[in-house]
């Protein structure tokens, strides 16, 4: 990288007067249909106006919400609020099935302001009417405000360890927390991804579907794109999934050469891309596809190659990668290979946190793909979570992180900061403790799980007790708080096992079908998440501690090797 910035205003600033004319971003609506250019002086001004109009109602390090529907508004709005010292906290918009999140992240960071667009705007209101927290910011529509007429002003320069953004992470629909991210975790992630992955200014042409509230979304397609001054082309989240290929398509069109998205999207791609559709595409320019935010499969790579060979794909294209919110963003990635390194280890071993590879032929073997390595100037350790000894090669312990990208901690909260940010190892400076799990093999990081219970669905995380929780009391045959939900591989794919009880008053006359589909339904409305799998068991058999809690792991191992008690013909 020939220029590194010292955060995101003076890099929006530089590239609107070395390259006015060149577009920063290129939105997509419509399937692709429709084409937005923004330049970077386009942007520099329209930022400008918007900070201009916010500096009377606010101070720097105020907090605005930014929910939108619409990626042009988001980047105005983005960098206004930047230009002015302004901390934004992207959310995203209510969703049909609940509120929980929006309120929780209204709540959580009582912002000064609500920048939103007019589609999305009236609808936050009306589903959130009757939060108290609603009557406090100024909302503001980014349309009226470019309209209206302000008083010039210079952009803020922030310092290093300023705070950027807030970033809320995908957990928990109830209880979302909010990693604030500098300036200079900002510039150095994006730097540390480019050298790590290989891409500069001249070959680095993104294209993402991914929503912008999301750090993958945001970090890798918008901040990226501004810090090495190139276009950077988005469209809507929607549009991809109901039509994959517009995604692909975009690549031909626009040249694309990088992409970020989750390992489920791939899986999308081959079920739904017809072979009509491939005649039309060129994916032989894209050569970065980064694969994260959830279980990275070999399998899955092998059939995206095997549909999109022909479309000029080529399988050493894919990068399997690893990253959270609190490291900003990039953890580790890389090298390019002609096959993603992978291996085979024992599914019981890995249980008590050994690694023994095993042969493709022998039954009980789990395929794991690496996650690439990490870069010289940042450090990361695999740590028994219980007894915080380092573990060596092959073996199973927790990630443990730190470097110039580790966040400064979550937003107003102290207790949980010092927990996540603060472990030690005796050695001086702080470490990052990620939840996940993961071993290496000679310098190369692998993932094989969570210290807690976590799933990992399409990119978004689901706390298990949320899902066990809609489920008590759907169906008047379930028994008690019986409910184990966790995650599972089925036909190589991540996939969501629910159990419960079934009362044995209710056995006799059991209507398993209406058990199933309720349990269904409620998870569905409640989470937007498709059960995979219901399993009924006979009262008293769920795995517990021996204070009561669900022993969920060992209900998963349970499940995957047929030793569960079910309820018969359930």
């Amino acid at each position: 990288m020939e220029r590194i910035h010292d955060n995101l205003v003076d890099a929006l600033c530089v590239w609107a007067n070395e390259v006015p004319d060149r577009i920063a971003f290129r939105i997509l609506t419509g399937f692709g249909q429709e084409v937005e250019e923004i330049s970077f002086s386009d942007l520099h001004r329209d930022a400008l106006h918007i900070a201009a109009h916010l500096t009377p109602i606010t101070v720097p390090g105020d907090r605005a919400v930014l929910v939108f529907s619409s990626n042009a508004g988001f980047v105005r709005a983005f960098f206004g609020c930047l230009y002015c010292g302004v901390v934004p906290a992207p959310a995203s918009p209510p969703s049909l099935r609940g509120t929980e999140r929006a309120s929780s992240i209204l709540t959580s960071c009582s912002p000064r302001v609500v920048l939103t667009n007019e589609s999305v705007g009236g609808l936050v209101k009306r589903r959130l009417d009757d939060l108290p927290i609603l009557k406090r910011p100024t909302w503001l529509h980014v349309e009226d405000v470019l309209k209206c007429e302000v008083n010039p002003i210079e952009p803020v320069r922030p310092m290093a360890d300023e705070a950027a953004f807030v970033q809320y992470t995908s957990g928990s629909t109830s209880s979302p927390r909010g990693v604030v991210v500098s300036h200079g975790n900002l510039v150095h992630n994006s730097t540390a991804m480019a050298l790590g992955f290989g891409f500069d200014k001249e070959t680095f042409r993104p294209i993402s579907w991914l929503p912008l509230f999301h750090d993958m979304g945001l970090v890798g397609h918008v901040i990226n794109p501004i810090c090495l001054g190139v276009t950077s082309t988005l469209m809507p989240a929607l549009d991809f999934l109901q039509k994959p290929a517009c995604w692909l398509s975009a690549v031909g069109d626009y040249r694309g050469t990088c992409s970020m998205a989750p390992n489920f999207s791939y899986d999308l791609c081959v079920d739904r891309v017809s072979d009509d559709q491939k005649n039309d595409l060129d994916l032989s320019g894209w050569r970065w596809v980064l694969n994260g935010a959830e279980p990275v499969r070999l399998g899955t790579m092998e059939r995206f190659y095997g549909a999109f060979a022909r479309c000029g794909f080529e399988m050493r294209s894919f990068f399997p990668s690893y990253g959270l919110a609190e490291a900003t963003l990039y953890v580790t990635g890389g090298p390019k290979m002609a096959v993603p390194d992978h291996l085979r280890a024992d599914r019981a071993a890995l249980r008590d946190n050994r690694v023994v590879e095993v042969s493709d032929d022998v039954s009980g073997g789990v395929t794991l793909v690496s996650s690439g390595q990490m870069r010289r100037d940042s450090e990361m350790k695999i740590v028994d979570p219980d007894s915080t000894r380092v573990c060596l090669d092959m073996e199973v312990g927790e990630i443990w992180l730190r470097g110039p990208s580790i966040a400064n901690g979550y937003l107003d909260d102290e207790e949980e900061t010092a927990i996540t940010f603060g472990a030690s190892l005796d050695d001086g400076e702080p470490f990052l403790r990620t939840g996940d799990l993961g071993f290496t093999r000679d310098g190369y990081l692998f993932i094989c799980g969570r210290v807690k219970d976590l799933i990992i669905l399409n990119g978004l995380n689901h706390h298990p007790r949320d899902l066990e929780l809609s489920v008590i009391g759907c169906h008047d045959a379930i028994r008690g708080d019986s409910a184990v939900a966790f995650s599972a591989d089925i036909e190589e794919r991540e996939a969501v096992v629910m159990t419960c009880e079934i009362k044995r008053s209710a056995t006799a006359d059991l209507n398993r079908e209406a058990v199933m589909g309720a349990m269904r339904e409620r998870i569905f409305v409640d989470h937007g998440v498709k059960l995979s799998k219901v399993v009924l068991l006979r009262e008293g058999s769920t795995p517990k501690t021996t204070s009561g809690k669900m022993r969920r792991s060992e209900c998963r191992y349970l499940f995957e090797n047929g030793g569960l008690l079910r309820l018969e013909g359930g």
